[in-house]
């Protein structure tokens, strides 16, 4: 018998644009009620979600988080390079900046 869930915890939101009545249209998917949860989030949150190969949804939330937390990071670090004055702390932040850059390129890969 699985583990009693005591909490939850809402991670994020997802929301499409409203659309007319007759033209919604989701395709039910799924071995059990797992798989048909997933191919309903992943339906509803659209291109904001990606997908990767073999993955399943919490993977897919975990990873699309890191990657949100990579472009606060980037927009941050870039800010802190404008208002820097000093010239040796400007180079360490642009090789903070281009870690974090490779890493953004490496989730738009998938």
């Amino acid at each position: 018998m699985p583990p009693e869930i005591t909490s939850l915890r809402l991670v994020d939101t997802s929301h499409t644009d409203w659309v007319p009545e007759g033209s919604l249209q989701f395709s039910i998917d799924g071995m059990d009620m797992d798989g048909i949860y997933a191919g309903l989030v992943r339906q509803i949150a659209g291109g904001t979600l990606s997908v990767k190969q073999g993955e399943n949804i919490k993977q897919s939330v975990e990873r699309d988080e890191e990657r949100t937390r990579l472009q606060k990071q980037i927009v941050k670090l870039e800010a802190k390079i404008r208002k820097e004055r000093q010239l040796n702390r400007q180079i360490e932040l642009n090789a903070e900046l281009r870690k974090s850059q490779k890493k953004l390129e490496e989730f738009d890969v998938y």
